[in-house]
């Protein structure tokens, strides 16, 4: 990877939407929390797993929370408006990214700057 990439991803912001977590996202987060710009994480109407969004708070992360679950689109969303108009990576709170995969470069990064870009157009 080059400076260039790395500055790049630095700069991003990662986006995890959660529901009921379990301690991944906090391994997670910690794995992440030195590589990005910001951490967000939206909590989806959790019941169980509280106590690791406590967890990830403490390490850094900013909390939303909606009141009840509406579905992992719905929270993407809620994470999109909140973080506006800055580079965003996602990944997925039970541990299915790892952390190393998220800091790679994206060589197709045009493609997804144009899927964003009508993304929000659609928000």
């Amino acid at each position: 990877m080059n400076d260039s990439s790395r500055a790049e991803i630095r700069n991003a912001v990662v986006l995890i939407p959660a529901y009921n977590p379990a301690d991944e996202l906090v391994l997670l987060v910690r794995e992440l929390k030195n590589s990005f710009k910001r951490i967000v994480v939206v909590d989806d109407g959790s019941q169980t797993g509280l106590e690791n969004f406590d967890k990830v708070v403490a390490l850094g992360a900013e909390l939303l929370r909606h009141d009840v679950n509406k579905g992992k689109g719905a929270a993407l969303k809620t994470g999109f408006q909140y973080i506006g108009e800055e580079d965003v990576v996602t990944a997925d709170a039970d541990g299915q990214h790892k952390a190393e995969s998220t800091r790679r470069p994206y060589p197709w990064r045009p493609f997804l700057l144009l899927l964003l870009f009508s993304a929000k157009c659609l928000f």
